[in-house]
């Protein structure tokens, strides 16, 4: 018994084998037909299209306007202002001055409020006299002289008809010198040494 033959073209068969073989290109064709179909939809029910092609052109008699009528020039009143602050700028700088006397480096007293100034009226002498500059000289040398005479030691005395002193271990009698000292007088447990006019008092330690 013979198979009952069909009617469908033998590429609508390949076509739906192929669609079930390769889901893949399946959802990207459905996907493209329903965007085709939706655009297709938008130009059909698009509002306003144009009845026939006799409405599209535009009457000749009445040309399309320029590029230069849409420039819209400032209007006359303003321009004849703006020349006018043009013109008296141009004037005030015609009429500033041109002869400058003012010294710069010279300040206008009328700008300063003048502050009092108090003026001592002692007169302050820095410079010492002669007499206290000798005075400070002379008490430089006593106090020499007194640093040095710390250096004596008087270790003993004898009295009689020539008294003499024990000095840093030298016997010594009035007149005599020692360390640049000479000595002036000697008593019991003491001696009196003079050096520059300066005389120092020796006396003995216990």
């Amino acid at each position: 018994m013979n198979k009952p033959t069909t009617n469908v073209p033998d590429w609508k068969r390949k076509f739906a084998a192929e669609l079930k073989r390769d889901k893949k290109k399946t959802a990207i064709l459905g996907a493209l037909v329903i965007v085709a179909g939706i655009v297709g939809g938008r130009l059909l029910i698009r509002p306003g299209a144009p009845a026939n092609a006799s409405a599209a052109i535009a009457p000749a008699a009445s040309p399309a306007p320029t590029a230069s009528v849409a420039v819209s020039a400032p209007p006359v009143a303003e321009a004849r202002q703006t020349g006018r602050r043009d013109a008296d700028r141009r004037k005030y700088i015609q009429d500033l001055p041109r002869d400058f006397r003012r010294d710069l480096f010279h300040p206008n007293s009328e700008y300063y409020t003048p502050t009092a100034v108090i003026v001592s009226t002692e007169k302050v002498n820095d410079k010492p006299s002669d007499a206290e500059q000798q005075a400070a000289q002379r008490e430089q040398e006593v106090q020499a002289v007194h640093a040095q005479a710390r250096a004596l030691n008087l270790q003993s005395t004898m009295l009689g008809s020539t008294p003499t002193a024990l000095v840093n271990d030298r016997v010594l009698r009035v007149g005599e010198w020692v360390n640049g000292f000479r000595v002036a007088e000697i008593g019991a447990s003491w001696c009196v040494v003079e050096k520059s006019g300066v005389q120092i008092r020796l006396t003995m330690k216990n």
